[in-house]
């Protein structure tokens, strides 16, 4: 799970990526590059009365299994736009 308590390593990410692969019999032939990233998830929403209104992965609207925010966060630009302009 990518929202595991406590959180994955990024060893045992790989290992199980190079387990599933074996298993679908696909074979890496060459490495590119490799990204290391950290997407937190699970954080506290954010407060109702502070100065600075939270949006996207800074208001915890982070999908779970992708880390991805944006269809989340275009879904709920109106509703943030019309209550700052109110």
């Amino acid at each position: 799970s990518l929202v595991a308590r406590p959180a994955v390593s990024f060893r045992e990410c790989k290992d199980r990526c190079r387990t599933r692969l074996e298993y679908l019999g696909i074979t890496v032939e060459d490495i590119e590059e490799e990204e290391f990233c950290y997407i937190p998830m699970g954080g506290p929403l954010p407060a109702r009365d502070q100065r600075v209104v939270g949006f996207g992965g800074a208001a915890a609207m982070v999908h779970p299994s992708t880390g991805y925010h944006l269809c989340r966060a275009m879904m709920g630009a109106g509703a943030v736009a019309r209550a700052v302009r109110e």
